[in-house]
């Protein structure tokens, strides 16, 4: 705390590279703290203690010229528990059985019990916002502390081993730049401070000697983000409408910051990029500017996001492992349910048709059960969810995607291996709110769907940040799938999701009715669907010659992980 109070005095004065090196030192103790804990709810505090350290930190390294610190600092204080959950479980280990077995065979054990105490804490614990734990018993307190010990030991008799000095170490600066020349696109991290507001780009060289790039966002500071995302003085803005569910408050905060984020954060990177000569990147945005469509901005250029360097060079390496034929398997309006999603039949239907008959398999409805879904994961590479989901804002692991009767699909059932996803290459969450994340704890461990899918294996996932609407999304799935499987072959998440976003922004009138009667033509379709489009149909003349142009209809849906 000490340092980190002199590192903000110094940053208030100027004194970039003083406050660099009293971040450092903050940085530092913060380390030391965080490896002195023995759980995953104590490492969360411990995180949430931290607050915008890095943020801070790294902004006042770039300042003094670190650029490759402040990349770095950033790396390390962002999604630290999905990264680290990622290099255990994929370390490779084939190097140190052949030196020595034994610490191999240490390892593998102390991370198997580390990961089921982490599933007893995760279904018995909550953490407090107020950063107090406790465990349940002085027992379980004990084990918990033996296992961590255990696997500290394994880890430092491999660090011993001649080359693997840098076992599950920190990331550092080679391993960042080595992910981006992996995905052969810009890593780009964004960060706002209450000083203003960066990106720094790493681009992608075969150099390790390569600095990044930084473009200074002065136009836009934290207060500016969170007169985005909060409520104050009586107004109703962002979070209001994406958490509590208000759409009409929603497409009118979108309407109204639509134009700021694309002037004060995406058109200098845009333009930058461009410049370098790229039209792809990943973004990595840091704390709540995450919660922003912020790809969605980018017209002419294709964004996906990814949690760190170190989990998209994870995602990308098990995509590479996972290249068996498509196999879809899609969810399709589970009942019974209080409010129906009637197109999300129409949604199935046609995503369906791309697919060979024996490489798809769909549960509608009453067909829609936990157990089916469970039954039917092994072998699906194509995983697709058209149904209700909802953020729980005050336990964000409790998070579902409902299914038949009262089952659901939790974060929770994701993070504790309860769905065989081995197969999988591709989860689409076409249901409300799947892209929020924990915001008002530790913004940047990004718990949520997208951070879970990937730390269960699966390299790429697209999600929504807000209630999405029932026709837009139907239209928007059906042509994002069309982009996805041209040709016969299965494409990048990233771009078709791009090019579909733009497709439905500027699909006139005459061709959205000539698309409903389409759907309407198809004799599979029950009444009450056909009847509910022909509603619809209706409904479109008050939305003007382009129904779905507003953000609302589009923006919401993002691509994680190593959709490119």
């Amino acid at each position: 705390r000490a340092a980190r109070n002199l590192a903000y005095l110094f940053g208030d004065q100027g004194q970039w590279s003083r406050a660099a090196q009293s971040y450092t030192l903050a940085l530092q103790a913060h380390e030391n703290l965080y490896q002195a804990t023995f759980s995953g709810a104590s490492q969360h505090a411990e995180l949430a203690e931290a607050g915008d350290l890095y943020h801070r930190a790294a902004y006042a390294m770039a300042r003094a010229g670190d650029l490759r610190d402040a990349v770095v600092a950033l790396e390390r204080g962002r999604a630290r528990g999905l990264s680290e959950a990622l290099a255990r479980d994929r370390a490779d280990l084939a190097g140190v059985e052949r030196v020595d077995l034994e610490a191999a065979r240490l390892f593998r054990e102390a991370a198997a019990r580390w990961d089921q105490l982490q599933r007893q804490q995760r279904s018995s614990v909550t953490v407090p916002h107020e950063h107090q734990l406790s465990l349940n018993s002085e027992a379980q307190r004990a084990a918990v502390e033996a296992v961590h010990a255990d696997l500290q030991t394994a880890i430092a008799r491999i660090r011993s081993i001649e080359g693997y000095a840098d076992f599950l170490a920190l990331p550092e600066w080679h391993e960042i730049i080595a992910a981006a020349t992996d995905a052969a696109q810009h890593i780009v991290y964004l960060v706002t401070t209450t000083q203003g507001s960066m990106a720094l780009l790493v681009r992608p060289s075969r150099e390790a000697s390569a600095d990044p790039h930084v473009i200074w966002l002065g136009g836009f500071a934290q207060h500016d983000l969170d007169r985005i995302l909060y409520d104050r003085d009586g107004e109703w803005r962002y979070l209001h409408g994406t958490v509590l569910a208000n759409g009409d408050v929603l497409r009118h905060v979108l309407d109204d910051i639509w134009p700021m984020l694309w002037e004060k954060i995406m058109a200098p990177l845009v333009t930058r990029l461009a410049a370098l000569g790229y039209r792809k990147a990943v973004l990595v945005p840091v704390g709540t500017l995450g919660l922003l469509p912020l790809s969605a901005l980018a017209e002419d250029m294709t964004l996906s996001y990814a949690p760190s360097a170190r989990s998209l060079a994870m995602a990308k390496r098990s995509s590479e492992e996972r290249a068996s034929e498509p196999m879809l398997l899609a969810i399709g309006n589970p009942l019974p349910s209080k409010n129906p999603l009637d197109l999300a039949r129409v949604e199935v239907e046609e995503i369906a048709s791309l697919f060979t008959e024996d490489r798809r398999l769909m549960l509608y409805e009453h067909h829609a059960t936990r157990q089916a879904t469970l039954a039917q994961l092994p072998g699906t590479t194509h995983l697709h969810f058209s149904c209700h989901g909802a953020f729980n804002l005050l336990e964000p692991l409790d998070s579902a995607l409902s299914l038949s009767g009262d089952d659901a699909l939790t974060l929770r059932d994701v993070l504790d291996g309860e769905l065989d996803l081995s197969a999988a290459r591709l989860v689409v969450l076409s249901a409300c709110q799947t892209g929020i994340t924990d915001f008002r704890s530790v913004p940047d461990e990004m718990v949520g769907f997208p951070a879970g899918f990937m730390q269960a294996g699966v390299p790429g996932v697209v999600s929504t940040l807000w209630p999405v609407n029932d026709l837009s999304t139907s239209l928007l799935m059906s042509r994002f799938y069309r982009e996805l499987c041209q040709d016969g072959d299965i494409g990048s998440a990233a771009v078709a999701l791009h090019a579909a976003q733009r497709w439905l922004r500027n699909l006139h009138l005459d061709e959205a009715r000539s698309l409903l009667v389409e759907f309407m033509a198809n004799p599979n379709m029950p009444d009450e669907v056909q009847s509910h489009l022909l509603g619809q149909f209706i409904a479109l003349d008050q939305r003007g010659e382009h129904p779905f142009a507003r953000p609302y209809y589009w923006a919401g849906f993002q691509a994680h992980g190593a959709a490119f």
